[in-house]
């Protein structure tokens, strides 16, 4: 129980701790929070190893209704 909490606690810090400056990167944190919000099952991420898509996966989790859930990567 103790390693649930402490991972939950883990992601929300990561959903709060994204920085960028480039309008490309806003914009794709602006789809990501809209993502966050809604109802839907899957979310299919691609992009070049090393952009980033692990932080953004963990920041709709951190943002989503499912946050008390684990996160299936």
């Amino acid at each position: 129980m103790r390693v649930a909490l402490a991972r939950r606690t883990r992601e929300q810090e990561l959903g709060q701790r994204i920085v960028g400056a480039s309008p490309a990167f806003r914009g794709a944190v602006e789809m990501v929070e809209r993502v966050a919000a809604s109802e839907v099952d899957t979310i299919l991420m691609q992009g070049e190893s090393g952009s980033g898509k692990n932080v953004l996966a963990r920041h709709v989790h951190a943002l989503s209704s499912r946050r008390a859930r684990p996160i299936l990567e």
